[in-house]
């Protein structure tokens, strides 16, 4: 049987007792209930999700069939089903006072990645790598560009290197694409390379921006081959606990694999908001 006791707290002491509990709320414990309300940032965090699922609901519910079918489309990509990335979009629309509810894309979903190059001056590369993959290899992603001004360099594009062993040397397979100049609108990208049959140690796919004032959106981006997807990114954004000196706090970014023995991301430059932030893409 639960025993339940009453304690008469000095107020000279509740001073006190309440930043000890702050502690541990912040610090240490997800939750923490005190007189039936929840402090936590946590708690409050799940509580005004909660208070949105209604809302989402009716909208949910008023949408027509073809406009349901049009979010389970949408969200095929991250293997999403309509509903779970309606909440998501809606979500985060209602947060920011958007119009209400968004329009699905076949392009994206609610995040991506948006490289930048302020002034055009530089180059700005984001490269991924993948290892041991047979030919033919099939690289596709979509994406947008808003031009500020002429490329001085060779503008956006993407380059892909697969690396092979033949004859005891080192070879490589190499294929550039330059997008046309001037602002562009969602595109989906899809090209192929390899050969059937031959083993690729190293796959090398390199976006870049070079001397190019200009912003770039990337999603959906695959890497498959006869046997089925290498890899799949659909820049999701995940809740992640930080501290800056004296507090935790919360915030959202996208989680990638580092470079790593012939695997991951690598940025030029190093990743910072400055040149890469995965955002809220609107249509």
């Amino acid at each position: 049987m639960a025993k339940v006791a009453i304690l008469n707290i000095p107020g000279s002491v509740r001073p006190a007792l309440g930043r000890v509990l702050a502690f541990f709320d912040n610090t240490i414990y997800p939750v923490w209930a005190f007189r039936n309300f929840h402090f936590s940032r946590q708690a409050k965090y799940q509580l005004k999700r909660k208070t949105y699922l209604p809302k989402v609901k009716e909208s949910w519910v008023a949408l027509t069939d073809q406009q349901r079918k049009d979010w389970k489309t949408a969200g095929s990509f991250v293997k999403l089903n309509g509903w779970l990335l309606f909440t998501q979009d809606y979500s985060f629309r209602k947060k920011q006072g958007f119009d209400l509810p968004g329009i699905p894309s076949t392009f994206h979903e609610v995040y991506g990645l948006v490289i930048s190059n302020l002034g055009g001056l530089e180059l700005v590369e984001t490269d991924y790598y993948a290892s041991n993959i047979s030919g033919p290899i099939t690289v596709s992603f979509s994406y947008f560009k808003n031009e500020y001004a002429l490329a001085t360099g060779l503008g956006f594009g993407v380059e892909i290197t697969a690396y092979y062993f033949e004859d005891g040397e080192n070879k490589a397979e190499n294929l550039v694409w330059i997008a046309t100049s001037g602002n562009l609108p969602w595109l989906s990208f899809s090209q192929s390379i390899g050969v059937t049959g031959r083993e690729y140690y190293l796959l090398k796919v390199a976006f870049f921006l070079d001397e190019y004032n200009a912003d770039v959106g990337l999603d959906h981006f695959l890497i498959a081959n006869s046997t089925g997807d290498i890899y799949r990114e659909g820049f999701k954004k995940t809740r992640l606990l930080g501290w800056n000196g004296e507090k935790s706090y919360y915030y959202y970014d996208w989680v990638y694999n580092e470079f790593n023995r012939n695997e991951g991301w690598d940025f030029l430059p190093k990743y910072s908001k400055k040149y890469y932030e995965v955002l809220y893409l609107d249509n």
